[in-house]
């Protein structure tokens, strides 16, 4: 989605509920986690989802639909 959207995609690999402030503390002081978070108030538009990013490599070659496949169904922007 970010690449027909000319934008940029950028997970946030950390647990959405903590059993444990220690666990919550360890996810928000990933390096990645928290420079996710901090580009928050510059975004124009940000989608999130919550889910199991176990099979998913960021470029989609695991999605149930294949990327080489996207170009059949046209972006439609108001």
């Amino acid at each position: 989605m970010a690449v027909r959207l000319d934008a940029s995609f950028r997970p946030v690999p950390a647990q959405f509920v903590h059993r444990s402030e220690a666990s919550r503390d360890a996810a928000l002081g990933s390096a990645v986690v928290r420079g996710s978070l901090e580009l928050g108030p510059n975004c124009d538009l940000a989608l999130v989802g919550v889910g199991s990013m176990q099979r998913f490599d960021g470029m989609g070659l695991y999605s149930p639909v294949p990327t080489r496949s996207w170009n059949r169904w046209p972006l439609r922007v108001p």
